[in-house]
C-alpha cells in the first residue's frame, strides 16, 4: 500500500495585492449645470434630455475621462473613478453617448500634457529617452524617426532632443571606450609580464 503523501504543516502564505489609491470621484446627481450640457452639446449629446440611467452614464464617463487625462492609462483611470475597467471597455464598444470621441479627445490632452513635461525635461536635464518613448507610442505621426513634424516647433524641439540623445550616446561611448582602453592596456601589461596583482587592504 502506498504511502501518503505528507502533510504540510507550515503557515499559509499570505497573499497580498497591490492596490491604485482610490480617489473615486463622486458623480454628481444632480441636475446638469450649463457648461455640461453645453460639453455635450459638442458631441451632440442631448443631456438636458437624457434620462436618468443615462445621464449617470454620462457623469460616469466623465469621471472616466477626467482620470484618463491625468493618467492616460485606461486601467489605472477605471479604477480612480471608481467603475470597472469592462465599463469602459462597453462604452467603447457600443460608443455610448458618443464616447470614442470624447476618449480621444481625453488621450489628446493626456498626450498634450506629456508633450509639455518633455519640453520642460529637455530644457532641464538629460533625461529625456523614456518621455520620447511614451511619445513615439501615443503621437507616431510626429515622434517615430521615419515621420517628418509639419510644425517648426515640434521639430525644433526634436532636434534639440536629438542633440541631448547623442551627446548622452557619445558620453556613454566615452565612457565605455575608457574603460576598455584601461583593460586593453592592463591586459597588455599582463602579457609583457609587467602586471602586478594588487591585493586589498
Amino acid at each position: 500500500m502506498p504511502k501518503p503523501p505528507p502533510v504540510d504543516t507550515s503557515p499559509p502564505i499570505e497573499v497580498k495585492r497591490l492596490r491604485v489609491p482610490s480617489q473615486s470621484r463622486q458623480v454628481d446627481t444632480g441636475p446638469p449645470t450649463d457648461e455640461a450640457i453645453a460639453a455635450a452639446a459638442s458631441y451632440g449629446v442631448p443631456l438636458g434630455t437624457l434620462g436618468v440611467r443615462d445621464k449617470h452614464m454620462w457623469q460616469s464617463q466623465e469621471a472616466y475621462l477626467a482620470e484618463l487625462r491625468e493618467v492616460g492609462m485606461k486601467g489605472t483611470s477605471a479604477i480612480r473613478a471608481g467603475i470597472h475597467r469592462e465599463t469602459a471597455r462597453l462604452w467603447e464598444r457600443g460608443n455610448q453617448l458618443n464616447f470614442n470621441a470624447r476618449l480621444l479627445d481625453a488621450m489628446e490632452v493626456y498626450v498634450d500634457l506629456h508633450e509639455e513635461r518633455l519640453t520642460e525635461l529637455a530644457l532641464n536635464t538629460n533625461q529625456v529617452l523614456p518621455s520620447i518613448a511614451t511619445l513615439n507610442a501615443r503621437r507616431p505621426e510626429l515622434y517615430r524617426r521615419e515621420q517628418v513634424a509639419s510644425d517648426t516647433r515640434v521639430s525644433e524641439a526634436l532636434a534639440a532632443i536629438k542633440v541631448l540623445v547623442s551627446a548622452e550616446a557619445r558620453q556613454r561611448a566615452l565612457t565605455a571606450g575608457d574603460e576598455q582602453q584601461s583593460e586593453q592596456a592592463m591586459a597588455e601589461q599582463v602579457i609583457e609580464g609587467k602586471g602586478r596583482v594588487v591585493e586589498d587592504a
